[in-house]
């Protein structure tokens, strides 16, 4: 079985912020990642992680370009070959547009085994905010914090609720969250949901939106649930007309997620 080495904290105290990718989704990853340095402060450090599997040396090396002449920001790719040489992916649902790759963010709290608390971004984002706002959020009893899928929660079929309250076991479907965005308390994922674990529900679960079923399945009950800013969807202002902290979210986005 292939070894794993875990990724150690570049910095004595830093904000950690991870992406999963493959060669097809680097587009958008390039100016997620671009916009999130830009918006950075002189006055933090930035430990920025992007997995994935056999990138192309180009892409690493374009990648690790943006962080130049920034010494408190850090950007690495690590390679997850060795994951993926212990777990047979091929089982798992991919489709709508997603590829294995999202299921690279379920390996994060045995990778980063030496950090607490961690960021996972979607790369079809854009953000418009220094990200240690976001981080800076109080998780404390929660395993993650999250914004609502106000897109899934607003046009929910009477048999994706049949999904949500069996297989998930999610008696309050308006708590169904979007994956995309993460405030993850990985020390706790670490103590009650090992890599094992993860991996058999993504197997059980991840027929229809993949791991994020997973996570908003495990998770349920102990997930503090963002302002809406945090998670800005670009579809429509229709979707967030009544939304609580709505028409805040569109009129200041801290992050722009552009799904689809």
């Amino acid at each position: 079985m292939a070894s794993v080495d875990i990724l150690p904290p570049v910095f004595p105290e830093a904000v950690p912020v991870v992406f999963g990718a493959d060669d097809t989704f680097f587009i958008p990853l390039v100016v997620c990642i671009q916009s999130l340095v830009e918006n950075t402060s002189p006055t933090k450090n930035y430990d920025i992680v992007v997995l994935a599997n056999k990138f192309r040396p180009e892409f690493i090396a374009l990648l690790e370009k943006i962080a130049e002449r920034r010494e408190n920001v850090s950007i690495r790719v690590y390679d997850v070959a060795p994951f993926l040489a212990r777990w047979d992916l091929s089982k798992l649902k991919t489709g709508h547009r997603l590829s294995l790759a999202t299921y690279y963010r379920l390996f994060i709290p045995e990778l980063m085994c030496d950090y607490d608390k961690v960021l996972y971004i979607d790369g079809d984002t854009v953000l418009l905010e220094d990200i240690a706002h976001l981080y800076a959020h109080d998780i404390t009893g929660c395993y993650a914090a999250a914004v609502r899928d106000y897109n899934i929660i607003s046009d929910m079929s009477e048999s994706f609720k049949a999904h949500v309250h069996g297989l998930l076991g999610m008696a309050d479907t308006t708590q169904y969250f979007n994956a995309g965005v993460l405030l993850l308390d990985i020390a706790a994922m670490r103590r009650d949901f090992p890599l094992e674990l993860l991996m058999e529900q993504a197997e059980l679960k991840g027929a229809k939106h993949h791991d994020q079923d997973v996570l908003n399945s495990l998770f349920y009950g102990k997930v503090r649930f963002l302002h809406p800013r945090w998670n800005c969807m670009w579809q429509s202002e229709e979707l967030y007309a009544d939304v609580e902290g709505g028409r805040e979210a569109l009129a200041a986005p801290g992050l722009v997620h552009y799904p689809g």
